[in-house]
């Protein structure tokens, strides 16, 4: 146990404790309305990567437990080589103790003790009621931010646009035109195409090993996307649906894939990977076109990147807008700036799944 500033004092939490591990869960409750008991194990304990950090926050003289902070450890990659990092997720203080001294001092106690526990370094996605702390602690930006979307039908859009007096047989008509053309140009970007083939479905195989095994090598940042950490992350995560759709050439070789959730008739894109950058319209156009004879509106995917991520994704068909949430980093010393140096060289992106944790 570690003593804080003004009455609060720190536990490194383990696993295995249960009084921890109610703690926990109860903070989850009270804070994120997550009432999910297998999240404890498939979090704290089963990630391939290692055990995540967690230090808990108490009322020296009540023995009160009253926040939370995780740092999940996470390999990433930059030019073939494996860093062994973590990414900072469940931030979490009870209201009335929400006031800046406890939740900087929570911050920078589990960053020490991530520093005490040998990793280089820790990414984050701040919203932005956090941001002000990230910035105290010394956490450096990462990157560009924004939210990419493809419209797949167009009424409801054009309802939500237009004024509410707008009769309803000008939007249906309307909107025919517009899916008309937005399946044109989904065409013409290759969602017909006869030389790929999309399947929706299934897990990762030793074609997928090998397809993260080049992708791996590869100039940028990634993170580890082996099947053993998907398989983890999506395949067996306790409180989300995933699906993985992937592109296939004729010759059954591997090309590109993507990683996916649904929410409320929107598809949320967490992952996807390639091969080479010429098959990433395909890749969408196909998919595009599966979501739209199941009546999926749209196609959303947030991303934190550097370079030309942006000009892809728009040959991909996507319109963009800004992102609130924040992509930063932190190392040791004085390596924040040569991470964030680092960083600004080449093309690479961190998708929503490593945001959404």
């Amino acid at each position: 146990m570690k003593r804080g500033k003004m009455g609060y004092q720190f536990i490194v939490a383990e696993a295995g404790n249960p009084v921890h591990r109610e703690a926990i869960l109860d903070l989850w409750r009270r804070n994120f309305r997550l009432d999910c008991n297998d999240c404890y194990d498939w979090l704290y304990v089963d990630n391939p990567a290692g055990a995540t950090i967690t230090l808990l926050i108490t009322l020296a003289d009540q023995d009160k437990i009253i926040g939370s902070a995780s740092v999940m450890r996470r390999d990433f990659v930059l030019g073939g080589e494996i860093h062994h990092g973590g990414l900072a997720i469940l931030f979490s203080v009870d209201p009335e103790y929400r006031v800046f001294g406890p939740a900087l001092q929570l911050q920078r106690a589990v960053i020490e003790q991530a520093w005490e526990q040998g990793l280089e370094f820790i990414v984050g996605f701040p919203n932005k009621s956090a941001q002000s702390i990230t910035r105290r602690v010394g956490y450096e930006p990462l990157g560009e931010k924004r939210r990419f979307t493809q419209l797949i039908w167009s009424k409801e859009k054009l309802r939500e646009k237009l004024p509410k007096a707008f009769p309803g047989w000008l939007i249906a008509g309307g909107s025919y035109v517009l899916d008309a053309g937005l399946l044109l140009r989904n065409t013409m970007v290759g969602g017909a195409s006869s030389r790929t083939k999309l399947v929706t479905g299934g897990k990762p195989d030793e074609k997928w090993q090998q397809l993260w095994e080049k992708i791996a090598a590869n100039p940028g940042f990634k993170g580890d996307l082996g099947m053993d950490y998907v398989r983890w992350r999506y395949l067996e995560c306790p409180y989300r649906d995933y699906r993985i759709s992937q592109l296939f050439g004729l010759q059954g070789d591997l090309l590109a894939y993507l990683i996916f959730s649904l929410k409320d008739g929107l598809v949320l894109v967490e992952e996807f990977r390639f091969s080479d950058e010429k098959w990433v319209p395909e890749l969408f156009a196909k998919f595009w076109r599966e979501m739209r004879s199941r009546g999926v509106k749209a196609i959303n995917a947030g991303l934190v990147f550097n370079g030309n991520t942006k000009h892809m994704m728009a040959k991909a068909g996507f319109l963009s807008r800004p992102m609130d949430r924040d992509g930063v980093i932190l190392a040791p010393g004085e390596h924040s700036i040569r991470w964030k140096k680092l960083l600004q060289k080449g093309d690479w992106y961190i998708p929503d799944g490593e945001l959404d944790l």
